[in-house]
């Protein structure tokens, strides 16, 4: 099971090739809080 790492962005998520697993789900989470912050998201 991969971990994410902390870190404010995670970037990865758009090279993730199994957009089903955890990781990509919880990656996607922090992409939409941060959406809300376009200078954090850079």
């Amino acid at each position: 099971m991969v971990r994410i790492p902390q870190t404010p962005i995670c970037r990865d998520c758009q090279n993730v090739i199994d957009s089903s697993s955890d990781w990509f789900k919880r990656c996607q989470s922090k992409i939409q809080q941060f959406s809300k912050k376009p200078k954090q998201f850079q």
